[in-house]
């Protein structure tokens, strides 16, 4: 019998074997081994889970050198939809207000995910960053595609209500 469990990395759980063809452990996807695609016997008991890893139950702190550096590099812009930071839209309607965009600075893989700052932040717009919430996105080009859908929605959906962009 395959020696396997369940390996805690952080909030991620993943299923680990040891692998007789590769003599090693490794991980376990679809009933297979991902070192040599050899097929994993099922699971006969109730796999235990190991912590590989202690979660981080606490944000890090950005500072303010690395947030101006990511201004600089996306020269103060939202990442998804290239709104200036400070600009306004005016929404009318039960009397007239002013909305400003405000620089987020978000995790491109969520925080809840296991995603740290060093080179995962960018700075979105706080409209920007509430359609992407804690959403995950292979790259960012699929997470631009669907944060430009939400907001074209979001615009149609203001536009029939006589908000100005």
């Amino acid at each position: 019998m395959q020696s396997r469990h369940i390996a805690a990395y952080g909030s991620n759980l993943l299923e680990r074997g040891f692998c007789k063809e590769c003599n090693t452990t490794a991980l376990i996807i679809d009933n297979e081994f991902q070192c040599c695609g050899a097929q994993a016997e099922a699971a006969t008991e109730q796999l235990q889970v190991c912590s590989m890893s202690e979660p981080s139950n606490k944000r890090k702190h950005i500072s303010n050198s690395t947030k101006q550096t990511i201004l600089q590099a996306q020269e103060n812009k939202c990442l998804y939809c290239q709104r200036p930071f400070g600009s306004y839209y005016t929404v009318k309607g039960k009397g007239q207000k002013k909305l400003q965009t405000k620089a987020v600075f978000d995790h491109i893989q969520p925080f809840i995910n296991g995603g740290s700052i060093n080179g995962n932040i960018v700075a979105a717009c706080n409209l920007c960053n509430s359609f992407k919430s804690d959403k995950l996105f292979s790259n960012l080009l699929e997470a631009w595609l669907y944060i430009s859908n939400q907001l074209a929605n979001k615009i149609t959906f203001y536009l029939s209500r006589n908000v100005n962009y």
